[in-house]
């Protein structure tokens, strides 16, 4: 406020010392400057431009300050949201023939891994999700975690859970995903299960089945190295075994479809392939290091 008073004042007596130069200069009718306030004048103009110049300066300083801010919040800004995400570790588990493994994760919850299966984790789990990846069979023990959802791949189909226990088997034979819950609630897709419902899904997520009051033992026996079959066609069980004893097994029509139980817990492969074959009234031989089954087939 001062400083527009002086200014003001210097812009004043810069306008009174010229008007009365040129009145005096008219009543004598000469241009003479010898009453000229020559000092007087130049001062109002020095102190008038020193005046603007702090104006100038004022308003450059708080111009490349503002400047200067907005700079700096875009370079942030930039950064923030061009920032590579932070780098984790993927790590991979693989079981062979007959083997099982369990899988201890970051957040606490535990995988068993079926044999010939393989499962994708990262070493830490970011926030938001817990993602992993399956191929083959797996009994997930998850820990309970409201703000991070567990989520298990397998092709198109994707479970989804906060913290149960549950088992997920796809097989490229099968061309199909099965869900089964023990305890807690899952989600496959935009359906809902609760302990002992099974979902059994196409690998494009197109088609589902459900199933009720399922067996936990039949589903999760391969845990405690059981081979237990129930009402099961004859082409899952030769996949199952092939798994389990790391063999080939090659059936021919019409045996694939029939229907069989049955327990083999235990046995060893040829035992299993001989009693496979009586139950379809068939034959069991073995050719070129795989196992040949033929027969009429089954009634049923």
């Amino acid at each position: 406020m001062k400083r527009k008073s002086k200014e003001h004042s210097d812009d004043s007596r810069l306008e009174n010392l010229v008007s009365r130069y040129f009145k005096k200069a008219e009543e004598t009718g000469v241009e003479s400057s010898g009453h000229f306030d020559g000092q007087g004048v130049f001062q109002c103009i020095k102190n008038n431009i020193a005046a603007k110049r702090r104006r100038v300066i004022l308003f450059s300083v708080a111009a490349a300050a503002a400047v200067l801010v907005l700079l700096l919040g875009s370079i942030a800004l930039w950064q923030q949201h061009t920032a590579q995400p932070q780098y984790v570790a993927m790590l991979e588990k693989t079981t062979g023939a007959g083997n099982i493994a369990q899988v201890q994760l970051a957040d606490g919850s535990t995988i068993w891994l079926n044999a010939g299966s393989t499962v994708r984790y990262p070493a830490a789990f970011a926030t938001g999700k817990r993602e992993i990846f399956l191929e083959g069979e797996a009994f997930f023990e998850v820990s309970k975690d409201a703000k991070r959802p567990f989520l298990v791949h397998t092709g198109n189909i994707i479970t989804h859970v906060l913290g149960t226990s549950f088992n997920v088997a796809t097989w490229p034979q099968n061309k199909q995903v099965s869900v089964t819950v023990l305890t807690g609630k899952v989600s496959v897709g935009n359906h809902q299960l609760t302990p002992r419902q099974q979902a059994t899904c196409s690998q494009d997520g197109k088609t589902v089945a459900f199933y009720e009051n399922i067996d936990p033992g039949e589903i999760t026996g391969w845990k405690e190295h059981k081979i237990i079959y129930n009402n099961k066609s004859l082409l899952q069980v030769a996949a199952s075994l092939e798994r389990w004893y790391g063999i080939t097994i090659r059936l021919h029509a019409p045996v694939a479809d029939c229907i069989v139980s049955a327990d083999f817990t235990g046995e060893p492969v040829a035992n299993v392939m001989t009693v496979l074959a009586r139950l379809v009234n068939g034959k069991v031989e073995r050719k070129n290091g795989s196992y040949h089954i033929t027969g009429e087939g089954c009634s049923n």
